[in-house]
């Protein structure tokens, strides 16, 4: 009687002409609307945050200095030495004990911007988020011998 592929079951439509479809459709779109409207403040929120962030990453420095003022490092918000200076009074230091010197104040200083960029980053994403913890894993201490 029918051929191959032939469907004979019925099918539930909304029809255009069913109000109540149409108003709950409508509805559906006005609630989908406000959910990205609502996602595309909290994303723009999110990134104004985050520039602010950057920017005061990007100020983060700390300056160490040895008590005789004689060795003062200068650890930038990457946690990299910036600058080392060393006055002519370093001459009454013994080798080892002006490497030792300089080592402990760059990693004094890389600690405290650890502690600095952990505040930045808690305050803008949350003590708790992972990306502060992530963050923060690039500035540990490095390993003496």
């Amino acid at each position: 009687m029918f051929g191959a592929g032939y469907y004979s079951g019925t099918v539930n439509c909304r029809q255009p002409w069913d109000s109540e479809s149409a108003v709950n459709t409508d509805d559906e779109y006005i609630k989908i609307g406000k959910l990205l409207d609502d996602w595309q403040n909290q994303a723009e929120r999110q990134v104004e945050v985050n520039q602010r962030l950057v920017a005061d990453l990007e100020q983060v420095e700390v300056v160490a200095e040895s008590r005789d003022r004689c060795v003062r490092v200068v650890v930038d918000s990457n946690g990299a030495l910036s600058d080392l200076s060393l006055s002519d009074d370093m001459y009454e230091y013994s080798p080892d004990e002006l490497a030792g010197t300089i080592l402990n104040l760059f990693v004094q200083a890389r600690a405290e911007v650890a502690n600095q960029i952990h505040e930045l980053t808690s305050a803008a994403w949350g003590a708790d988020s992972p990306d502060v913890k992530a963050t923060l894993r690039s500035y540990r201490p490095p390993r003496r011998r």
